[in-house]
């Protein structure tokens, strides 16, 4: 009601309920899902998600999609046995995987989110 082009223009004090079962509301991020997951720091969910994505849209080969995943899965496990030389020796495997995915925009993304999980590893946050 406070938006002039807006033609319904309430009394001022007056009650507006809303069916939050019926509703809901948009945000974008400014730098998309990566931002996002950085800011919340679930870049490990963001990136098994994203490989999850590809794979389902077609656009990872049935090998390239087995080591993205592996060593993904690899990396978490040893950063959480505080192994960090394994889990970053997993980490450039995943690298390797990504830098093999034919879509430019993917690899960009894949590479992007390994950029990000080697920071936190680095500063251990992972």
């Amino acid at each position: 009601s406070s938006d002039n082009e807006f033609t319904v223009r309430p009394a001022p004090g007056s009650v507006l309920d809303i069916d939050l079962g019926a509703s809901s509301v948009g945000l974008p991020v400014v730098g998309g899902p990566l931002a996002m997951a950085k800011a919340t720091a679930d870049v490990p969910a963001y990136t098994g998600a994203l490989v999850q994505w590809a794979q389902d849209g077609g656009l990872l080969t049935p090998q390239n999609e087995q080591q993205l995943t592996r060593s993904l899965a690899r990396v978490l496990a040893f950063a959480a046995e505080g192994k960090t030389h394994q889990a970053h020796q997993q980490l450039t495997q995943f690298e390797d995987a990504a830098g093999r995915v034919e879509d430019a925009v993917l690899r960009t993304d894949l590479l992007e989110a390994a950029t990000e999980l080697r920071r936190m590893l680095t500063d251990g946050e992972l």
